[in-house]
């Protein structure tokens, strides 16, 4: 009907099964108790809480507190107020820190009495976080004292998260370090301090675009990860105490000479470029944003579960895309598939797809591909002429194999059910004069 060559077809097949068998059909791991797991993610208080769906959460942070420089607590607008009793009211299947951020804390931290020996405000500044903890009803604190440069913040803030452990736990309050992601600044971060608290968060993120010097690159890589998980494990500090930090945004580079880079949130990048493939970390062609793509964001969550981290946090949930384009489903997707005992399927070659494939708008988009999962339904829009679509599972099972006709770069919606229990799907659309071949990552 196409002029297509049946052999042609049995011979694609046979290499795209290849392909499968080779980097696809993976071992499961096994199953993995993960009642104790964390998927954690922070609200800013300047972001709207109601647009979270805290159904995908295990623990959630709200952000920021600011101590006092005699260890009280700051002020908090009308508007953060609000903002916070919003939140409240709607994660309440989640456990519910309150982050306490930087502001003041080398200040507060290390004033020393030398009258009474010891740091003038380490017990006035726990019993306030316990007042405010059971006040509002959150169960507990994030420390974020960030930047620590001393070995006497070192001393304090140590001797600070053991007060605030000794204090909070009385009353079945929890206390969490949230740390740098290795030696630059880490080291400031005592053994004793991370091991005094509950769990410690890695912040594996913002390792380029933030100085003038910055290296070109995605700012939170796997081998970032990797390099993270090395130095905490070097220090002693075993993986179930570890929680690993992901960002839900990326840095917008103004050439491949790397230096600072203004941020965009994960919404904004997918709403200039909607069809990106779900491999892809950076924008096209001489866009040069660097970002978290659904499927490293999944390799991320299956690998820490897998190798026995606490979990996965997120800064922060008020970055993510709607719908089908939410990071934050397939965080929570991947979380449930790796504690199931399924390893994550890693297709991705790293490289950027051709220009031609990221048009911003449908209606100027020539060429395209792309399934939307929600509809379960195939967009196309290809050259005049009549196609054969093509589909295998992750199993290299044919899912259809059907005919369909082009007058010429319309859209046209063809329904195609993909199963998610059986990972990848390549979606292959071809005739005599054309051919494309697309990833479907669940």
């Amino acid at each position: 009907m196409c002029g297509d060559n049946d052999f042609n077809l049995f011979v694609m097949k046979r290499r795209i099964l290849s392909f499968l068998l080779l980097i696809t059909a993976l071992p499961n791991i096994a199953q993995i108790n993960c009642s104790d797991k964390i998927v954690a993610g922070y609200i800013p208080s300047y972001r709207n809480p109601a647009t979270v769906d805290y159904s995908k959460l295990t623990h959630t942070y709200f952000c920021f507190i600011y101590p006092t420089l005699t260890g009280g607590i700051g002020n908090q607008s009308a508007a953060d107020l609000s903002n916070m009793n919003t939140f409240l009211s709607l994660a309440t299947n989640t456990t519910k820190l309150i982050v306490v951020g930087s502001t003041n804390f080398q200040q507060m931290a290390t004033s020393w009495s030398s009258v009474q020996n010891q740091y003038s405000y380490h017990a006035t500044f726990a019993d306030t976080l316990r007042k405010y903890c059971q006040l509002y009803g959150f169960n507990g604190v994030d420390i974020d004292w960030e930047g620590l440069s001393s070995t006497a913040e070192a001393n304090a803030y140590s001797a600070m998260i053991t007060t605030l452990r000794d204090t909070l736990h009385k009353y079945g309050l929890v206390v969490v370090s949230t740390v740098g992601y290795g030696s630059y600044w880490g080291q400031y971060f005592t053994n004793t301090a991370v091991l005094a608290a509950d769990w410690m968060q890695v912040m594996v993120y913002d390792q380029t675009g933030t100085w003038a010097a910055s290296p070109y690159g995605n700012h939170s890589s796997f081998q970032h990860l990797l390099n993270a998980e090395a130095y905490w494990a070097g220090r002693g500090i075993a993986t179930s105490h570890v929680v690993m930090g992901m960002p839900f945004y990326g840095y917008d580079f103004p050439n491949t000479s790397g230096g600072l880079a203004p941020a965009k949130t994960y919404n904004e990048i997918v709403n200039v470029y909607p069809y990106m493939d779900t491999c892809s970390n950076r924008t096209p062609c001489d866009d040069y944003t660097w970002f978290n793509g659904p499927a490293l964001i999944r390799k991320k969550v299956n690998y820490s579960i897998s190798k026995g981290f606490k979990g996965v946090f997120i800064w922060e949930l008020g970055q993510d895309a709607p719908g089908t384009k939410s990071l934050l489903w397939r965080v929570r997707d991947e979380f449930n598939r790796a504690c199931a005992g399924y390893s994550f399927n890693d297709l991705c070659t790293g490289e950027i797809e051709p220009c031609t494939t990221f048009e911003p708008e449908p209606e100027t988009t020539a060429m395209k591909l792309f399934f939307n999962r929600q509809e379960q339904s195939l967009t196309t829009s290809v050259p005049p002429g009549e196609y054969r679509l093509f589909c295998i599972d992750g199993l290299g099972r044919t899912i259809t194999q059907q005919y369909f006709t082009s007058s010429g770069y319309e859209n046209q919606n063809i329904p195609l059910a993909l199963s998610e229990n059986t990972g990848v799907h390549f979606i292959l659309v071809y005739n005599n004069n054309f051919r494309k071949i697309i990833k479907v990552l669940p």
